[in-house]
């Protein structure tokens, strides 16, 4: 098995999970949208970060072998257990992981970005007494951003594990 099949098989997933958490959470927030709120309906462009997650999961389940080819392209060998280095199982090891923590937070980094964007708006309406804290963007982007890093620096990371051991 290729490794870019592996890649494929890893994005479809996370594809799957984009879409349908964005799903319940879309129908989650249509309902929500039924409730008055301090005399005011909730707005539509509430909507807009999960519908930019759903399209985001379908667009990856669509694209994915493309972009698992584009990933792999310097190491697409064939996946066999006979062959497999320590650095092999490491690096790949790391490039799963960096993969979840890129694309498990990348969804509500978006989010936040929609969220803060809207919270400068005059027309939101939002009590600055209520105002969250930047805690958790900076939490979903510093995951975002390590996931990159290990997904980009997996070879070089193993290599030095595998020279240490």
């Amino acid at each position: 098995m290729p490794l870019s099949s592996i890649a494929n098989l890893l994005f479809k997933i996370f594809a799957l999970n984009w879409i349908l958490s964005s799903v319940v959470h879309l129908l989650a927030t249509i309902m929500a949208a039924q409730v008055v709120v301090y005399g005011v309906g909730v707005t539509w462009d509430i909507c807009l970060p999960l519908i930019f997650k759903f399209l985001m999961g379908v667009l990856l389940w669509f694209f994915s072998p493309q972009l698992s080819r584009f990933l792999t392209k310097a190491n697409d060998g064939e996946f066999q257990l006979n062959g497999v280095t320590l650095e092999m199982l490491i690096t790949t090891a790391i490039v799963s992981l960096g993969l979840y923590f890129f694309l498990s937070s990348v969804g509500e980094a978006c989010s936040w970005i929609h969220f803060f964007a809207i919270n400068k708006s005059p027309s939101y309406g939002f009590h600055k007494e209520m105002a969250p804290s930047y805690y958790d963007f900076y939490e979903s982007l510093l995951t975002v951003l390590i996931g990159g890093v290990l997904v980009c620096t997996s070879r070089r990371i193993a290599a030095k594990i595998c020279k240490k051991g």
